[in-house]
């Protein structure tokens, strides 16, 4: 195996394992009477990777050049999935109150609502 491939193979694997461990602490986690078996395994993601030094984390990413674009792939995967999630929300409310009813929303669902709409304009435009 060449290092270009171990460094692909290892960012991909690795270095994504211990960023959504690291993600999962600073979300808080805890363990619930109603735990689901995917949930037991992120809270064991979370302790494993969190185990290791912040340095093992920080050589992963500062040794391995293909570690950004992970990072950049994730801030992107997340950023869809929100505006896939608003778009359905945003979906299901506009067939059940009509478009020109105003429903009374959390005021960060109500924003993130707001900015998908104009979102969807402009991409409706271009």
């Amino acid at each position: 195996m060449s290092c270009f491939e171990h460094d692909k193979y290892a960012a991909g694997s690795q270095f994504i394992t211990h960023t959504i461990g690291r993600v999962l602490q600073k979300l808080g986690p805890e363990t619930t009477p109603i735990n689901t078996k995917g949930y037991e395994k992120l809270l064991n993601l979370m302790e494993n990777t969190t185990a290791d030094s912040f340095d093992l984390y920080c050589g992963l990413f500062m040794y391995n050049n293909n570690s950004m674009e992970v990072l950049e792939k994730l801030d992107a995967a997340l950023e869809s999935l929100k505006r896939e999630l608003f778009g359905k929300v945003l979906e299901k409310l506009e067939k059940r109150v009509g478009k020109e009813s105003r429903l009374a929303l959390p005021p960060p669902l109500s924003r993130n609502i707001e900015k998908l709409q104009v979102e969807m304009k402009k991409d409706a435009l271009s």
